[in-house]
């Protein structure tokens, strides 16, 4: 008897030092791997390219012939910035020029004239003024001039330009008693006209233009005031500028955390997108305008909780990506024309301010990532060279370390499931009540057992619908729930099939087994997901 003991104890050290031994085998990456990346289907790696900071509300990209140009002011103090070129070909980085270095920037844009021309304009702030400097050059970069197209002691914010062909139209924000609108256009260097747009005792800010096909110039901005924000809408004609008309309302949040209005004609139309508060909530939404003939506004929509929207660039119709809310931050999602939203965030990193294009069918996104080392980085994905998915992605599985991550999930599951059991001791104690009094009825009692756990299985899930206090998880429609009743009733089933006894521990024993295997099959997927 003591050598058999022996034999069992030494086994079972045997089965611990191999599970000790497998473990110290797995690699550290799947031990540290406790989730799984839900990638975008159809849509690329993610491709880090270059560090840049958040001083300025936004960074730009833009795409022609010669390849992908960036615009940032890189650095690590607001007055002390570079303002930053960069031309991207083939993935790497071709160009990296500084137009203007250590300077306290407040916002810039680059643009391209289709020809090779690259156009920049900045706003630069300093003790000794403030002042708008445009440069242009070409691709070989051969050098640059900076031009000083504005210089005055008033206080000027919010740059925004559109570059169609040799003309650069500038607008911006400045203080003169009360801050107006003004505008500007630049061609070969020299500023061809200088308009005040508004007019008002309210704060005119965030301004934003485009043109058309036909050559006319359309603005939007925000009149701030004692009523609030109004998004408001301007068309530069042969008699001056348009009256303004109010298209929306946006929010004095939005400003604060640096929104802006997005701009862009298609066809005879015109697309205004911005952040705003819907009634009764306190989150932004993104919002979307449709303006026709330069005169009938539509209704605001709704399009999504979220903020900085912009339009994809190069496209036929309006397109959007902006920077919504998710379970671990800030998300990057993608509308196309007509289509589903797609959130392109991939892992646990917030992504915010996204930038986009079109070249034909396929788009490029990039966005701003949070760097471990410091700083941001500039970051972007395509649809031109999607990433294959494994079967094992597919179900939401590392396809690194398919076995580890499923033991993973398995004991997780479990755990989290006897949980969510315990937390459903009054439904369980009901039940039990009720399924106790049905016994006395003898037509009930003298079922088969399957019969039996399907009954407890039917009066568990109408009293869990009883205001009784639960936790109960996240069930992803009809289906995904009676396949959970389905499976914890069939495995009930099986487990108790060898059990001849029956009185109140056996309801107990079958009410707590079909409740642990219910939440085990519920929470799976919601598991897999998060």
């Amino acid at each position: 008897m003591a050598a058999q003991k022996g034999v069992v104890i030494l086994v079972r050290t045997r089965v611990v030092c191999y599970i000790l031994l497998l473990l110290l085998l797995l690699p550290t990456s799947a031990m540290a791997r406790d989730y799984i990346e839900i990638w975008p289907q159809g849509w690329s790696e993610i491709t880090p390219l270059f560090n840049t900071s958040i001083f300025l509300d936004r960074f730009f990209v833009t795409h022609d012939a010669e390849g992908t140009s960036f615009l940032s002011a890189d650095g690590t103090y607001y007055k002390e910035l570079d303002l930053t070129y960069r031309l991207v070909q083939n993935g790497k980085i071709a160009e990296e020029v500084v137009l203007r270095s250590q300077a306290e920037l407040d916002s810039a844009f680059l643009g391209l004239d289709g020809t090779g021309g690259r156009h920049v304009v900045w706003l630069e702030q300093s003790p000794a003024g403030n002042n708008i400097s445009y440069t242009s050059f070409d691709v070989p970069y051969a050098g640059h001039e900076v031009v000083t197209v504005l210089a005055t002691g008033s206080i000027i914010q919010d740059l925004a330009a559109h570059q169609a062909g040799e003309t650069t139209h500038v607008v911006w924000s400045q203080r003169d008693r009360f801050y107006q609108i003004r505008y500007a256009q630049i061609r070969d260097g020299q500023v061809s006209a200088m308009e005040t747009v508004t007019d008002t005792e309210e704060l005119s800010v965030r301004p934003a233009v485009t043109v058309d096909d036909q050559g006319v110039v359309h603005l939007a901005w925000m009149e701030t005031g004692h009523a609030g924000v109004e998004i408001r809408y301007s068309r530069r004609t042969e008699d001056g500028w348009t009256s303004p008309l109010k298209v929306g309302e946006g929010s004095v949040q939005d400003i604060q955390q640096g929104g802006l209005i997005a701009l862009a004609a298609f066809g005879e139309e015109v697309h205004l997108a911005w952040s705003g508060l819907p009634r009764a909530s306190s989150r932004l939404h993104v919002f979307l305008v449709t303006i026709s003939g330069g005169e009938d506004a539509s209704a605001p929509s709704v399009v999504a909780m979220g903020s900085k929207p912009r339009f994809v660039q190069g496209t036929l119709g309006p397109e959007l990506v902006w920077q919504g809310v998710g379970v671990f931050g800030a998300e990057i999602h993608y509308l196309p024309f007509g289509g589903e939203t797609t959130n392109l965030t991939v892992g646990r990193r917030g992504a915010f301010r996204p930038e986009a294009y079109a070249v034909g069918e396929h788009r490029y996104v990039f966005w701003l990532y949070a760097n471990p080392d410091g700083g941001y980085q500039v970051a972007g994905i395509n649809n031109q060279f999607p990433k294959a998915i494994s079967l094992w992605r597919k179900m939401g599985i590392d396809e690194e370390a398919p076995l580890y991550h499923l033991g993973f999930l398995f004991m997780s599951t479990l755990m989290l499931a006897m949980v969510y059991t315990a937390t459903n001791l009054g439904v369980l104690l009901v039940a039990a009540g009720s399924y106790s009094l049905l016994q006395r009825v003898g037509r009930y009692r003298k079922q088969s057992l399957f019969y039996q756990i399907v009954l407890l299985a039917v009066l568990t899930m109408v009293i869990r619908r009883l205001p009784i206090p639960a936790v109960h998880p996240q069930f992803f429609g009809v289906l995904h729930h009676v396949l959970c009743a389905g499976a914890a009733t069939v495995g009930t089933w099986l487990l108790l099939r060898g059990v001849k006894q029956r009185g109140l521990l056996f309801t107990m024993g079958a009410l707590l087994i079909w409740m642990l295997l219910f939440q085990f099959t519920a929470l799976l997927p919601q598991n897999i997901l998060l």
